[in-house]
């Protein structure tokens, strides 16, 4: 898990902000952790070489708790002398794609092409030391935009199929300010759904009130969104939190308004409060 409930500082905390914490205060707080879902213990474990991120582990999670299998590190089996050579700070986040569908609702996402990453190694390119990068899907990405709001305004870099890699604080914005980001440029949109409706053939996901940019799938695709919110029916989707990777598009003669593109259905998370 990238993230915790730590009693004593009152919030959720990412785990790469508490390896930072002074040393004393690190080891009093890490005996007061728990899951920010189920409520259960967590343990820390810190940064190690052999490419795994400081990350927390539930001790152990109840069951049917969502950040059970949530990967917490970036190691795969075997081991090289190489992993000497490994740093893993948890400060460069490849979004995969893949990962975010539930067992529901395989097949949604390209068949090829892409590598399917399940917390396995990866290094980034560069001189010297050779760093792991952390793989998190769209849905955990969400929950931690949730319970760690300095989450988004960090500096923590954010990598999209090589397409775009920007800082959190630049990558991730939320409804309200997606009009200051210029058109056609992708981004991570996200907030609360204000209202789900199904009109012309469209289902439109509304980011706000009137004027405010929705996203619109096709119509077609309605049981895949009810799948990937683990929901029934639309209505349910209003005042779920949602996450999609998309570009901002300005009104035209044939939309009134401002609203969003989408490529397809792996590149949305949708939270609906239980």
């Amino acid at each position: 898990m990238d993230i915790a409930y730590c009693e004593p500082a009152g919030r959720a905390i990412y785990a790469v902000d508490f390896a930072d914490l002074p040393a004393v205060e690190r080891e009093t707080w890490r005996h007061h952790l728990s899951c920010t879902e189920c409520g259960n213990p967590a343990v820390f474990r810190k940064q190690s070489r052999d490419g795994r991120a400081a990350c927390f582990v539930g001790k152990p999670h109840v069951d049917g708790c969502g950040l059970a299998s949530e990967g917490g590190t970036t190691h795969g089996d075997g081991g090289t002398e190489e992993h000497d050579e490994l740093f893993n700070p948890g400060d460069h986040i490849v979004i995969d794609l893949r990962l975010d569908l539930d067992d529901a609702s395989k097949g949604l996402g390209p068949q090829s092409g892409q590598p399917h990453h399940r917390g396995g190694k990866s290094f980034g390119a560069g001189d010297g030391m050779r760093r792991a990068l952390m793989h998190r899907t769209l849905r955990t990405l969400l929950r931690t935009l949730l319970r760690v709001p300095e989450f988004a305004a960090s500096a923590r870099l954010i990598e999209l199929e090589r397409k775009v890699t920007l800082p959190a604080s630049q990558f991730f914005v939320e409804f309200g300010n997606a009009r200051a980001v210029p058109t056609d440029q992708l981004r991570g949109f996200w907030g609360k759904i204000a209202s789900a409706r199904m009109k012309a053939g469209t289902i439109w996901l509304n980011t706000g009130g009137r004027g405010s940019p929705g996203l619109p799938i096709d119509a077609a695709e309605l049981d895949n969104v009810l799948r990937i919110a683990r929901v029934d029916e639309l209505s349910s989707l209003e005042g779920a939190h949602m996450l999609f990777v998309g570009r901002r598009k300005e009104a035209t003669s044939l939309a009134k308004t401002p609203y969003f593109q989408m490529d397809d259905l792996t590149r949305i998370a949708i939270l609906v409060a239980k």
